[in-house]
This record gives C-alpha cells, structure tokens and sequence, in this order.
C-alpha cells in the first residue's frame, strides 16, 4: 500500500471544519480562474487567427505569381496565362489549386455618387467555395458568358455607399489614354467582413478587363495559389521562386503583400502569452499559499509521523499528494467552465465586436486541443515542481516541539 497516498485521502476526505479547508477552497478556485481564463483567451486568439487567416487566403489565396516589374499597386503588367507550372503545379505537395486574375483600378459613378473601385477579374479557374460563402445578395456569374450583360459582384461596403442593390446597373470609368466607359449589372453582392478588401475590390468576367487593356485571352495579371495547411505558407513561397517560376516572375506570400493584417495577428499572441504567464503565477502563488498553512496546521501530524520513524521525502509527499488533488480539482473545474462558456460564445455569439476593427462580428473560438492540453500538463507540471521547494520546510520540523504544537 502507498501509505502517502493513503494518508493524502484521509486528510483530503476529512471534513472537520478548519481554516486549511477554506483556504484549499481559495486555491481551488484561483487555479480553476486561472485555467478557465487561459483556455478562453488561447481559443478565442487561435479562433481570431483562424478566421481572419482564412479569409484573408480564400479571397487572394495563400502565394501571388506575377510579374517581376509589376508593382503591388493595382495597374498589373501583363503576363501569358501559358506557363509550364500552369495547371501542373497543382500536382505538387502541398498545393490545393491555381487559378488566374486580372485587376484594373475605375471609377464608378451613380446619379448621386463616385466611388473609386478595384475590379478583380476571375475566368473558368477561379474557385468559387470561398466568395460563395460571402454572398449575401444575389448570385456568382458563369465567366466566360457573353450571352448576357456585362455583370459585375460589388461588396456590401460599396453597395451601401452608392446606393444600389443586385440587379442595378453602374457605370464605371476606366481612366487610361483613351478613357473607356463601361456598364455593368450588378450579380450580386458579398461581404468578406474585412474591410480593407470590401471598400476597393469588385468582381468581373476577366474578359472584361482583357478586353479593357486590349489584351489577348492569354494575357492575364498573375496567378493565385492555394495551399493545404497555412503552416507551410513561408516554405511554400520560397520553393515556388526557386524551382518553378521563371526569372521574370516572382512569388510572394500573402504575409509579404500584406503584413500589417498578420503582424497584427501576431501581436494578439503576444498578449495571449502575457495572459498564460499571469495566470500559471496567480495559481502558484495561490498553491505555495495554501500548501504553507496545510503545512502549519499540520504541524503535529508532521511531528507524530517523524517521531514513528517517517522521512521527510515520506512526509513530503503527503503534502506534494495534497497539492497535486487540489491542483487537478482546479484543473477539472476550469476546464469545465473555459470549454463551457467557448461553446456558448460559439453557439450564440455573446460577445459582439465592431466588425471593421476586428474584420469580425463576434468574437471567434476555435478549440486547439493540442495547446489545451499543454497548458494542463505545464501548470500542473510547473505547479507541482515550484511547490517542492516550500515542501522541504517539513525537514525543519522538529518533532519533540511539533507533538506539542497546538
């Protein structure tokens, strides 16, 4: 029999009234703060990465191919659609698809206002999975249909500054030498919730814009590529450069085009380790507490278990036992409340944010289980190992003076 362990029982399950007990209850329930508090910031932090990230890479995809002396802005030069990584790249581990752009900066104006656009020209490639989950109003057009009028799918942001709904025709003014006027037929209208795509981009036939820059079918302003985990983003644009582009061509990633978005995101994981670290102290604190008075108000017990020929590793782990029932209870209980209340938010989406700060309406949760359980095994691992060292005060104990101790 483990007579520790046994003993750790019976001071566990005792229930006479003493101020140890409300003091274990005060431990209990710092510990139980502490891991409901961690694994709510980790899910709703992972879940802020999570959705933004997929938006961001389902509206331009994860790497952008293009060409070399073209600049980020919106006036592409063009390059053939006829390039030996096309289609076959997809072929390649890792990547999930490729597909074809072309954008062309306008003006569009409304018989009461102008508003500055970005058409994004899509063809028979472009996967449509992702914008189809944005579509608020109306429908995707079929690229490549010349059978009807020129359509054109607007974001909500614009849409609601012009004044208009699906159905309405716009007119858009192209500024190039000579100027062009076109009119289109609004399909649809989406919403992606990130507002620095929104307010600029708008979705048109390729043709359109081909047909625009007077541009062969061939010609197009890059290409866009999906991947498989997002993980891989950095070492997937790197070996997309190195071995399967041309040199009048680059690769960049989506991190590279945009890094304010993902530096942003990654500031929100900064704040999330300053969360881990005050919460793992406040339980520390809180367990060394509490294993100081077990210790005091034990002090007899120690006395009387050293006087029968106990050790002090023997005595020490009693308490450590008693720490480590105390710190599961805690564990269990905020577990219970961290899982809780993320399924609620998830559920019903209690807590609400303004969507053009957060690029979502409410806060998001996304459940890592592998961060969840390391997170219960580090706190009680760095639980357990901090309070060895407040254990050793039983080898001071000296027993003639603890018997006697009341």
């Amino acid at each position: 029999m483990n007579a520790p362990w046994y003993i750790t029982r019976r001071i566990a399950l005792s229930r006479q009234p003493n101020f140890s007990r409300f003091i274990v209850r005060v431990a209990v329930a710092a510990i139980a703060l502490s891991m409901m508090v961690m694994i709510i910031s980790g899910s709703m932090v992972s879940g802020f990465q999570k959705e933004i990230s997929e938006k961001i890479f389902g509206f331009w995809g994860h790497v952008r191919i293009f060409d070399y002396n073209s600049t980020l802005g919106f006036q592409d030069k063009a390059i053939s659609i006829h390039q030996k990584f096309y289609p076959s790249i997809e072929k390649m581990p890792g990547v999930k698809h490729i597909q074809s752009y072309a954008t062309k900066p306008g003006i569009i104006k409304t018989k009461n206002e102008i508003e500055s656009i970005v058409v994004r020209g899509y063809g028979a490639d472009f996967d449509t999975s992702f914008i189809s989950q944005c579509m608020e109003v109306g429908k995707l057009f079929k690229a490549g249909d010349t059978s009807q009028p020129r359509k054109i799918i607007l974001s909500q942001t614009t849409a609601q500054r012009l004044g208009v709904d699906a159905g309405d025709d716009i007119v858009i003014y192209f500024i190039q030498n000579p100027p062009r006027v076109r009119k289109f037929r609004i399909s649809g209208i989406y919403k992606t919730g990130l507002e620095e795509f929104d307010k600029i981009y708008a979705l048109v036939d390729i043709s359109d814009i081909q047909k625009l820059n007077n541009w062969t079918a061939d010609s197009i302003s890059g290409f866009e590529v999906f991947l498989d985990d997002v993980r891989d983003i950095d070492a997937m644009g790197k070996k997309i450069n190195e071995q399967h582009i041309s040199q009048n061509l680059i690769a960049q990633t989506m991190k590279e085009i945009n890094p304010n978005i993902f530096d942003w995101l990654n500031l929100q994981s900064i704040n999330e380790y300053v969360i881990l670290i005050l919460m793992t102290l406040v339980a520390i604190i809180n367990m060394v507490t509490a294993l100081l008075i077990l210790i005091l108000e034990r002090t007899n017990m120690i006395g009387i278990l050293k006087a029968t020929g106990a050790s002090n590793a023997f005595v020490r782990k009693v308490f450590l036992y008693n720490a480590a029932i105390i710190i599961f209870r805690g564990m269990v209980i905020g577990n219970a409340l961290g899982f809780g209340l993320c399924l609620l938010q998830a559920k019903f989406g209690l807590i609400k944010l303004p969507e053009k700060e957060y690029y979502v309406s409410t806060a998001p949760v996304h459940f890592d289980f592998l961060y969840i359980a390391g997170v219960n095994g580090g706190v009680m691992i760095v639980c357990l190992l901090v309070l060895l060292i407040p254990s050793y005060l039983v080898s001071r104990v000296n027993p003639v003076k603890a018997i006697h101790f009341r």
